[in-house]
């Protein structure tokens, strides 16, 4: 069986936003956890994000890059804000965009280089992943069975992110290795 890559990048795409919306619409049914909004709020940032270089062939415009990426960061930022606010901890401002700011400030140094691209959004998500599993283990005030699954699947998705930083060293020929280093690529979505 071969698995047609933009289906399930388009499948990937939606599911975030299916996610995003039903979050949001749990949070309008209970406002007394405003976490749902932050997550709900992650996972919107995150089709808006995919959205605007999924559909593309070849090398998406300079502004589309600065923009998805920075849709992204607040997507990893609105995860963290979501763990830390679901804790009962106040709401992060400063540390929930410094990831987008700082991906704005560093992008006229290195929009023509995908490997630095590939290297600072990683590090971002990889960053903001580890802060919001750390959030939920060190922190939580309730002893919740899914904390530990959660925990285990944010850590999991910060070491994702570290290795597929250091794609950005060196760009391969090997195209199951490169599939992984491909922005927003289906194979990512799988993990």
């Amino acid at each position: 069986m071969v698995l047609h890559t933009q289906t399930l990048g388009a499948a990937f795409i939606l599911l975030s936003l299916v996610l995003g919306i039903s979050l949001v619409f749990s949070w309008i049914l209970n406002r007394t956890i405003p976490a749902l909004l932050w997550w709900g709020s992650a996972f919107c940032l995150a089709f808006a994000g995919m959205g605007l270089v999924a559909p593309r062939t070849g090398e998406p415009p300079v502004s589309i890059l600065l923009l998805s990426n920075a849709f992204m960061a607040l997507a990893y930022g609105s995860l963290y804000a979501g763990c830390r606010v679901f804790n009962g901890r106040p709401w992060p401002l400063p540390s929930s965009v410094i990831g987008a700011v700082l991906w704005v400030a560093v992008f006229p140094a290195i929009f023509d280089s995908p490997g630095a691209r590939l290297i600072v959004m990683s590090a971002l998500a990889a960053t903001y992943s580890f802060l919001s599993a750390f959030e939920l283990w060190k922190h939580s005030g309730q002893k919740l069975a899914s904390r530990h699954v959660a925990v285990t699947l944010l850590g999991a998705l910060a070491v994702f992110h570290v290795a597929r930083a250091r794609l950005g060293l060196s760009l391969s020929s090997i195209t199951w290795i490169d599939a992984f280093s491909n922005r927003w690529s289906s194979e990512m979505g799988l993990c």
